[in-house]
């Protein structure tokens, strides 16, 4: 596994979260989310190259290490088999540990939830001038689920 913390330090004592997405949306997705997620926390961000081979064994070892699993919630993700929904989530949910699904294309929060259950989604994609902001309802998730730096 790959990390991602501020300014490449080390990812010792820091919270561990891993993004997992469809192949498809990695590089969609990866820099724009970890540095959203970066500049509210201080953790490590791990992660896999998408189409990288795994061994089973030793791969959820590291997931169970982890502390909150963030995933982009694309059609991709919903509609085909990848190791994002079909491995990483379902360990994430079987373990009763925190996901952060973030919607990154609208319209799809009914099939994620028909798929994936009843979770909270931070919504990237909202225009609702009266709702909070997505970077004010991704620092609160975070401040809820991660130990931070006071």
């Amino acid at each position: 596994m790959k990390y991602k913390t501020r300014g490449m330090s080390s990812p010792n004592n820091k919270a561990r979260v891993y993004f997992t997405c469809h192949p498809d949306d990695f590089g969609k997705h990866f820099q724009r989310i970890t540095d959203a997620i970066l500049n509210e926390q201080n953790c490590a961000i791990w992660y896999m190259d998408p189409d990288e081979a795994i061994d089973e064994g030793s791969y959820c070892e590291e997931l169970e290490r982890m502390q909150l699993f963030v995933l982009p919630v694309t059609r991709a993700f919903l509609e085909t088999e990848n190791r994002a929904r079909n491995m990483d989530y379902a360990y994430a949910a079987e373990h009763h540990k925190p996901v952060l699904p973030v919607m990154v294309e609208s319209g799809l929060a009914a099939e994620f939830s028909r798929i994936c259950g009843d979770r909270h989604i931070v919504d990237e994609t909202s225009h609702d001038s009266t709702a909070r902001t997505y970077e004010e309802r991704l620092s609160e998730f975070l401040r809820t689920v991660l130990i931070g730096d006071e």
